[in-house]
């Protein structure tokens, strides 16, 4: 069965991978027990993402290369799988 995460070029995951097991390690064996996220793993995927992403920032506020590179990351999975509103305007 494929991972919900092997649609991902390998730096990608790499990085998601990395950063996903060590703050949540129960959701990293979801994403790799299915190849579809549900919309709650997505947007855990997002969020998690994006907090480490905060934590790579230099003291003007730029993305380090650590920074940088969970950013791309954090771009080619959204890209990938949309965080799509089920609110109706």
């Amino acid at each position: 069965m494929e991972s919900a995460l092997d649609g991902l070029d390998e730096q990608t995951k790499s990085v998601i991978v990395e950063v996903i097991e060590r703050r949540d390690p129960q959701l990293i064996t979801a994403l790799a027990s299915h190849n579809k996220q549900t919309i709650e793993e997505r947007r855990a995927v997002a969020s998690i993402l994006f907090n480490e992403f905060s934590m790579n920032l230099d003291t003007n506020f730029e993305p380090t290369k650590r920074g940088r590179d969970i950013d791309a990351a954090m771009g080619e999975f959204l890209l990938q799988w949309p965080i799509e509103s089920t609110e109706q305007g």
